[in-house]
């Protein structure tokens, strides 16, 4: 079943958006009658059908409906510093969106190559993966932030850096613990350097490691959520 983005579905009119619409009546070809998934990104989902397929007036039946009042399980928040290939950066968006990250802020640290970053196009790429997962609730996007900035906000007691130096660190595997909301931080492509992660520590993030092989940024921070992810399934842990 495919899956829409109708950020008005409570309150507004049972139409899909036009840019929406067309996607479905000229790429998919639906018709009256097919049936489609709509999420608002806020926690709502429903099964309708579609009434009328005109482009631009394509109304729907709701046919099921569910809502829940935040994302199910603890919130995963990845900071990870931009990089200077935008394509790698954006195939990081997409994916951790997929695998259910709920926060990505972009992270000014000392070696990051290329600051910027074009949040209106990876928003467009976070809705589109939203859709493509069939997930109710859409990541928040924040606005890139310096690293010294961001390990003093008010953030999750469970919280740690990866880094790749040959410094004391513990496994971030063994050290998640389930249904606690966590942040992770991820470097650039040059690493972190040693006095952003002694300021981390200063400000309780945990140091760690994701195992012997040194990932570039975008896998790490997808390892990161495969990790997170594989840690709040019951008994996942214990068994292996």
């Amino acid at each position: 079943m495919h899956v829409f983005y109708y950020p008005d579905l409570i309150n507004g009119p049972p139409v899909l958006p036009e840019t929406e619409a067309r996607h479905g009546i000229k790429v998919l070809r639906l018709r009256r009658g097919n049936l489609i998934g709509i999420t608002d990104g806020h926690g709502t989902f429903v099964k309708a059908e579609i009434v009328d397929d005109e482009v631009q007036n394509c109304v729907f039946r709701i046919i099921e409906q569910h809502t829940d009042a935040r994302p199910a399980g603890p919130i995963l928040h990845i900071a990870v510093s931009p990089l200077q290939q935008q394509d790698r950066f954006e195939w990081f968006v997409e994916k951790a969106t997929e695998l259910g990250v709920n926060i990505i802020t972009p992270l000014l640290c000392e070696r990051t190559v290329r600051p910027g970053v074009r949040t209106d196009r990876m928003q467009k790429i976070i809705i589109s993966a939203m859709k493509q997962s069939a997930r109710a609730w859409l990541p928040m996007l924040n606005e890139p932030v310096p690293f010294s900035e961001f390990v003093t906000r008010n953030l999750p007691m469970q919280r740690f850096i990866a880094h790749c130096m040959e410094e004391k660190k513990e496994d971030l595997f063994t050290s998640l613990e389930a249904g606690k909301d966590t942040v992770i931080l991820i470097g650039p492509e040059g690493d972190f350097t040693l006095s952003e992660v002694q300021y981390a520590m200063e400000h309780h993030f945990l140091p760690v490691s994701m195992g012997s092989a040194r990932l570039r940024t975008e896998t790490a921070g997808i390892a990161a959520c495969c990790m997170f992810q594989f840690v709040q399934t019951p008994a996942t842990k214990s068994a292996i």
